[in-house]
């Protein structure tokens, strides 16, 4: 378990202004902990950063990477009364550290007034978050929040040189939902205007990409595989996933299970034949 303290990260010059976020996130601090869950790619850590820079407040951050020994979070379940901001980023990592997973959970319900905790993960770790939630001492950041808007977008594609009538932004945020890496990767594979199809192919294999070095190469061989054909997709039910795979809807199910544990997809509402459909 990696820990670092944090004077306020130092905040790069080509970060967009997102007074909505920001604010959202000035209210952290009249609750015990806030969660910040999206999947890879939503610009989670740059949020809290941003946040921790502009208010200059100074935290403790815990890497949970499980490949540690756990001593950073250990000694912050353990302490009797901590003091702070405290960032536990990478948190579903403790899905496959039980013991170290119940002590944040003991930790978490009983979190001193000198202390705040920000968890940051990509999925809802089983921490007692749900008691938390109920009890209204959590604070909850997720998808659309971080998700850019129009004008957001705009203001990234304008900071990186494209000009202002270039960008149709309604295009551009309906195509990539808002997502902080596709926004960031559409700059970067060159931009000549929304309807450029090859724009879109050399994007999306970037994606790919960053999505291969980020978190395919952290799954298994089959989830992998799974997750690329279904996101392929993109918007999809079970019988679809299991027709276009090749494979058994009860493979399909759990597959697709282990996509929405892990916040890759998210279900989208039932079609009209009842299925439940499911958006990557």
């Amino acid at each position: 378990m990696k820990s670092s303290s944090s004077k306020g990260p130092r905040r790069r010059s080509s970060l967009v202004a997102r007074p909505r976020l920001t604010a959202l996130f000035d209210g952290a601090l009249d609750y015990p902990v806030t969660l910040v869950c999206a999947p890879l790619g939503y610009g989670k850590t740059v949020a809290v950063d941003d946040w921790l820079s502009r208010r200059k407040i100074e935290a403790v951050k815990l890497d949970c990477d499980c490949a540690d020994d756990g001593n950073g979070l250990a000694s912050l379940c353990d302490s009797a009364e901590p003091s702070g901001v405290f960032v536990l980023e990478n948190a579903q990592c403790l899905q496959s550290a039980p013991q170290l997973r119940k002590r944040v959970k003991r930790f978490l319900a009983h979190v001193p007034t000198s202390a705040h905790v920000i968890v940051v993960s990509r999925c809802v770790p089983e921490i007692g978050l749900s008691r938390l939630r109920l009890e209204g001492d959590l604070l909850e950041i997720g998808v659309g929040p971080l998700a850019f808007t129009e004008f957001e977008a705009r203001d990234l594609l304008l900071r990186a040189g494209f000009e202002a009538a270039e960008i149709d932004c309604g295009v551009i945020v309906e195509k990539t939902g808002g997502w902080s890496a596709a926004l960031r990767l559409l700059c970067a594979a060159g931009f000549d205007g929304v309807e450029d199809a090859i724009l879109w192919d050399r994007m999306e294999a970037m994606l790919f990409s960053y999505l291969d070095e980020g978190l395919l190469s952290e799954m298994p061989d089959d989830e992998a595989s799974f997750f690329v054909g279904a996101s392929h997709l993109g918007e999809f039910c079970v019988s679809q996933v299991a027709f276009c795979l090749e494979i058994d809807e009860a493979n399909a199910i759990a597959g697709i299970d282990r996509l929405v544990k892990d916040g890759l997809v998210q279900p989208e509402g039932f079609l009209p034949n009842g299925e439940m459909r499911y958006q990557c």
